[in-house]
């Protein structure tokens, strides 16, 4: 599941180690919890990998938990990219979290 990316662009990080046809591909959420119910209007059954940056997983979890997904967690650490000041994606997701967790948009197990 995706929702940052092409296929072509998925695939190729994901690598050739998982089949292609395992791999769900969503492109048109504009945010995790759009994502999450995109992707549960195509598929919810079995276990899935979460594939995430390390910053995002704890909102990704909730909000993929909260439309009945089971998934486990695949964190790909991303706070070292150029330009990017780790304070500042701190707290977009400590803001998105919270703004989450407000909404009922993610589970109470953050």
């Amino acid at each position: 599941m995706t929702g940052a990316g092409g296929r072509a662009e998925v695939l190729s990080l994901i690598g050739p180690h998982v089949s292609p046809d395992r791999i769900a591909v969503e492109e048109a959420a504009q945010n995790t919890y759009e994502n999450a119910s995109q992707i549960a209007r195509i598929t919810s059954e079995g276990k899935w990998l979460l594939v995430t940056s390390a910053s995002h997983m704890p909102r990704a979890m909730a909000t993929f938990r909260k439309a009945g997904f089971v998934v486990l967690p695949w964190p790909i650490f991303d706070l070292t990219q150029p330009g990017v000041p780790i304070e500042g994606v701190i707290c977009h997701e400590l803001m998105g979290l919270i703004a989450y967790w407000v909404l009922g948009l993610g589970t109470e197990r953050l």
